[in-house]
């Protein structure tokens, strides 16, 4: 009986000491990042590209998001990946429905920007990764355009 009264008692003293511990969030926004996608797919806006809205998410540090996409052979694409000021360098890779990477962004540049032409109709995978960025992690944007 003792033994369970100070196992309960070390159950619960963890607990309290983990409820008190300050959880370490992003400090910027995904406003932020809404906000810096704008500013690099105006350049393609200006070639011809035509955006609809963003998706939006969160990744932590050195981690990623994956989004799923259908794609339409023949079509000229365009993805812009940025993160918040919390976001250093965001590198973006597309993936066909095999696995096999058929396209990447990999600057060292607060934003991802791909353009590609699918060979075939299909599912596609966008993967977003927070390469460098403060330990918190960091809210990112994706949007994808075409013409």
């Amino acid at each position: 009986m003792r033994s369970r009264t100070v196992a309960a008692a070390a159950v619960l003293g963890a607990t309290l000491f983990l409820t008190l511990l300050p959880i370490q969030q992003a400090h910027a926004t995904t406003y932020e990042a809404r906000r810096a996608i704008r500013n690099s797919a105006n350049v393609l806006v200006n070639n011809g590209y035509y955006f609809n809205s963003a998706a939006v998410g969160f990744i932590g540090y050195r981690t990623y998001g994956l989004r799923r996409l259908t794609l339409y052979q023949g079509v000229k694409y365009a993805f812009v990946a940025s993160g918040c000021n919390d976001a250093y360098d965001i590198d973006l890779v597309i993936y066909d429905d095999s696995g096999q990477r058929v396209a990447y962004d990999t600057t060292r540049d607060k934003a991802g920007v791909i353009t590609m032409v699918p060979t075939y109709t299909g599912t596609y995978l966008a993967q977003i990764i927070l390469s460098d960025g403060t330990p918190d992690g960091a809210h990112y944007a994706l949007t994808v355009g075409n013409k």
